[in-house]
């Protein structure tokens, strides 16, 4: 019997953030797909058909939340924002209106695999 997992998008521009996370969620079971920019992410996003995405919120091409906007346009894909700054004000807000979850860098991989299960059970 062949059990379906879970596949994870990774948008994020510093690879070693990147590549600490596959580690980390393949480790946890899951299909782990990078990109380290915005426009590979839309196109991998297409071709690869995940189930969540974690984002980085500063991308050197596209704004994150431009992308989350773009995405919301034709799904409704659990996005997990991450980014280093850790006062956006509006921002923030504006994405728990729109029950988008947020983590600040650096995070506990305890407290983003807790928000990654939330969305994916």
């Amino acid at each position: 019997m062949h059990i379906m997992r879970s596949k994870i998008l990774i948008i994020e521009d510093d690879r070693r953030i990147a590549d600490m996370l596959t580690v980390f969620l393949q480790a946890l079971g899951y299909d782990v797909v990078s990109a380290y920019n915005g426009m590979d992410g839309l196109s991998l996003y297409a071709e690869a058909h995940p189930n969540l995405i974690l984002l980085d919120m500063m991308l050197p091409d596209i704004n994150g939340l431009d992308i989350s906007h773009y995405l919301r346009e034709t799904d409704n894909i659990p996005i997990i924002f991450m980014s280093a700054f850790q006062d956006y004000g509006r921002v923030v807000q504006q994405l728990q209106m729109e029950q988008i979850e947020f983590v600040t860098k650096p995070f506990r991989f305890e407290e983003l695999s807790g928000h990654i299960r939330y969305y994916l059970t």
